[in-house]
């Protein structure tokens, strides 16, 4: 399991679905996003590498020699200055661990003096008079979840809680009966529905667990809109089209009456208020073109971004042997074959050739070595002659690309052939 490679593509979907939802907000199902933010958080949690031709970090070998060679880095400066680094490695690890420790800490207590005062909010809050008739009015809409309806003087619009326990708090002076207020409570009654406080619960883990990383409280914000835009277009679904307009000045309304908010429950003003108005007005109900889209575009965003690459690398292919039996090969785990010698000629290693050290030696890169039915070797002993010299130096492969069909291998290697002493 390569950890670093998933991380990499869960941070690329965090980026590509918010570049997504700044350009396609209000042109494509918002349920896009909402598909898109889910698989982005499976992602983080399942550590598991998905392989595909079509993954975009499969780009990373095609822009690879525009990367490292022509922009003329010196690998083996930077191989030399991991060397110098080596001694210090437990060092550096134990401070890491440390800094990211005190980081979690501080986040996470941050979180807990929240938690514990939206819960004293909750045990602090008293029976509703509405209780028996707003559950019977939610009941006749076939909303039929068992949750308490409370009172609480600590609040100004209602608020929904719970993720066992759910509920929904209202200020003493809610009137009942009113569309504005039943719009409220189906918008509270849709977060609990689908059990958005859980969800909560997840982001706040990932973000304790990964503080450091900027992306993460980017997700943790643009999720938290889109789970109200999900619930706005929830109620509007329920309510009609009809009612947008007056939808829409209820949040306006109840934005300026908001004077606070909790981890522990979500309230109908909670976020960005300019982008839900934009989102409730340009609702209409989902055509099966538009549900189309909806599959095809996350498919293909995840296929691209949350995929890993076909390509073997240095370390897996020390975790690769090939066994021959009767003439088969039979891959198990275990230590591969270290190297081979080979002897040619400079045109042979003419097309490989990136660089020519004053005549005494050879750099080459991306030299292909191509076996079938078996893994190339980790290094290539090669030898070479020209005008009357010998050349000889180690090729180490880089990375293997796999043609499973053909059962083909080709391996890529780099390295220096250096110049005998004395020329024979």
């Amino acid at each position: 399991m390569d950890y670093i490679s998933v991380y990499l593509s869960a941070t690329f979907m965090i980026l590509v679905t918010i570049l997504f939802r700044k350009y396609a907000m209000g042109k494509v199902p918002y349920i896009v996003f909402d598909i898109l933010w889910i698989m982005t958080v499976v992602r983080f949690f399942i550590p598991i590498k998905f392989e595909s031709g079509l993954s975009a970090f499969n780009l990373y070998y095609a822009l690879k020699d525009m990367i490292i060679y022509k922009m003329d880095l010196d690998i083996f400066w930077l191989k030399q200055m991991g060397a110098t680094l080596s001694p210090y490695i437990d060092m550096i690890k134990y401070i890491l661990f440390f800094v990211w420790l005190v980081g979690f800490i501080i986040i996470s207590m941050f979180f807990y003096i929240d938690y514990k005062r939206g819960i004293q909010i909750i045990k602090n809050a008293e029976n509703c008079e509405y209780d028996v008739q707003i559950k019977q009015w939610l009941k006749r809409k076939n909303l039929c979840r068992k949750i308490e309806i409370k009172t609480s003087y600590d609040i100004n619009i209602p608020v929904s809680y719970g993720t066992l326990k759910q509920g929904i708090l209202l200020p003493p002076e809610f009137i009942w009966q009113k569309k504005e207020s039943e719009q409220i409570l189906l918008h509270e009654y849709i977060h609990i529905k689908y059990f958005h406080e859980f969800c909560n619960i997840i982001l706040i883990a990932l973000v304790c667990i990964n503080w450091f990383h900027p992306c993460i409280w980017l997700l943790y914000k643009y999720v938290h809109r889109d789970m109200e835009i999900f619930c706005d277009r929830q109620v509007l679904s329920l309510l009609g089209e009809k009612e947008k307009k007056s939808y829409a000045f209820n949040l306006i309304y109840s934005a300026q009456q908001e004077k606070s908010s909790s981890i522990v429950y979500s309230n109908f003003a909670r976020s960005c208020v300019k982008e839900r108005i934009e989102a409730i007005m340009n609702f209409k109900k989902m055509s099966v073109f538009a549900g189309i889209v909806s599959i095809m575009i996350p498919a293909s965003i995840v296929t691209a971004f949350a995929t890993t690459d076909v390509v073997i690398s240095q370390k897996e292919m020390e975790q690769i042997t090939v066994v021959q039996e009767k003439e088969e090969s039979v891959i198990t785990t275990g230590v591969m074959q270290n190297s081979i010698y080979m002897e040619g000629n400079i045109k042979d290693i003419k097309p490989y050739i990136d660089e020519i050290k004053e005549n005494s030696a050879y750099k080459l890169k991306d030299y292909k070595y191509i076996v079938y039915e078996k893994l190339p070797p980790q290094e290539i002993i090669y030898s070479v002659e020209e005008n009357g010299f010998r050349y000889e130096g180690v090729l180490v492969c880089d990375f293997v690309k796999c043609d499973y069909k053909k059962e083909k291998y080709t391996g890529y290697y780099s390295g220096v052939l250096y110049q005998s002493l004395q020329k024979k």
